[in-house]
């Protein structure tokens, strides 16, 4: 089998994940350093179709095709579709990159040249394009998709992987997929900050009382209330013994901002912390920026996600007293367990136990909590709280996916 099309042709196309980029005359050496790997702790591994192998750090497998580099990914999100690692391998030359999304079937194809990301797809409905260029590869997909009877079909796999095989001459032989491959655990680099927001005016949050506290946080409380937000965060990532991170920090807070580059100590040690939650390393970058109102609804976000007993009193506590009217904070109070209940038990909700239990059986048969998040199109986080019985109230369409998920044989 030759070109790319035939991977599409593969039985179980849709129950195995993977992620395909091409990089034109990169040395192998170069594509593990792009996806923030070290070339020096590499192991020699096979590819294996149907791809899907689980590990509990993302790696990336490396060989060669002709004149391109390739990098196999197996990992749940991917790492070669994202811009920010896309202008790293493709830096004085030229990247191809290909999802297979086995959770909601929003696969993404993306190219970039000399560092930057020319033409983006993720095949949503309808499509959404982006890049520099969203519309270079547009007609050329939709021709592609075209049925039979000349009728416009959907984006999907195999019309990207056409793009990648007839735009760009990529071949991706079963003969090379047979040879050794090269591979090593990533850490992946960091995402790219937003844009500062336009207003000045104090942030608020899905939460009445903490939105209550933010705006009357006064100026010169906030830099001690981030010194013991930032401490939590460091110890939650485990990187409180990087000693380059905990010195910015303090030197942040201080008033001595900076950026951060991933290849960096500061940076290593930031990504670090991402392996734990990209949105801890986010926090800790907005301190690092000065950006400080960021950094706090960026703690609050990550810790309303992840749900650990107690977050919400213990953040509420670091606040200390601020002299709110005790009125206003029982209001706040007031308005947030109405909030609660409308969340916890909304219409078309059920009793989370049938499905919990079936979770429990794919996990049983050696099924990932993370691949059951993606095939039910969930987060993982909600998978772990599903299994330790932490959801009151789950919607009868989330139930519905997770009970449609096969049990591996």
């Amino acid at each position: 089998m030759t070109g790319l099309t035939w991977l599409a042709d593969q039985p179980n196309v849709g129950s195995w994940p993977f992620c395909l980029t091409f990089v034109r005359g990169s040395t192998e050496r170069e594509v593990l350093e792009g996806f923030g790997a070290n070339p020096d702790d590499t192991v020699a591994a096979g590819a294996t179709i149907p791809f899907g192998e689980a590990h509990d750090r993302p790696r990336v497998m490396v060989g060669r095709s002709g004149e391109w580099a390739f990098a196999l990914e197996e990992n749940i999100l991917p790492q070669g579709t994202r811009p920010e690692v896309l202008r790293r391998v493709s830096a004085r030359t030229e990247a191809v990159a290909i999802y297979n999304d086995i959770g909601k079937g929003n696969d993404e194809f993306a190219h970039a040249f000399n560092g930057e990301v020319i033409t983006a797809l993720t095949t949503t409905a309808p499509p959404s394009w982006g890049g520099s260029e969203p519309d270079r590869l547009r007609s050329l997909a939709e021709e592609i998709a075209l049925d039979d009877d000349g009728e416009g079909g959907l984006l999907g796999l195999e019309v990207l992987l056409a793009l990648a095989e007839g735009v760009f001459g990529i071949s991706l032989d079963e003969e090379d997929l047979r040879r050794p491959l090269i591979a090593a655990p990533m850490l992946p680099v960091l995402d790219d900050l937003p844009a500062p927001r336009p207003t000045q005016a104090r942030p608020r949050v899905s939460d009445p009382v903490i939105s209550l506290l933010i705006a009357h946080l006064p100026d010169e409380s906030l830099t001690w209330v981030l010194s013991v937000r930032c401490g939590r965060i460091m110890a939650e990532a485990e990187v409180s013994d990087h000693a380059v991170l905990v010195d910015a920090i303090r030197d942040a807070l201080a008033g001595e901002t900076r950026s951060v580059t991933d290849d960096e100590p500061l940076g290593v040690a930031l990504r670090t912390a991402a392996l734990k939650d990209a949105r801890a390393a986010d926090m800790l970058r907005f301190v690092l920026a000065g950006r400080r109102f960021d950094a706090l609804t960026t703690d609050f976000n990550l810790h309303r996600i992840t749900q650990a007993p107690g977050w919400r009193e213990q953040l509420i506590a670091d606040f200390g007293d601020l002299g709110i009217p005790a009125s206003d904070m029982r209001a706040a109070e007031e308005a947030h367990r109405a909030q609660e209940h409308r969340f916890r038990f909304p219409p078309g909700t059920t009793e989370p136990e049938p499905a919990a239990a079936h979770v429990r059986r794919l996990t049983d048969a050696g099924m990932a909590p993370e691949t059951i998040a993606t095939l039910g199109g969930l987060t993982t986080p909600f998978v772990g709280r599903l299994l330790r019985g932490e959801i009151p109230k789950i919607q009868v369409r989330v139930a519905q996916q997770l009970l449609a998920i096969e049990v591996p044989l």
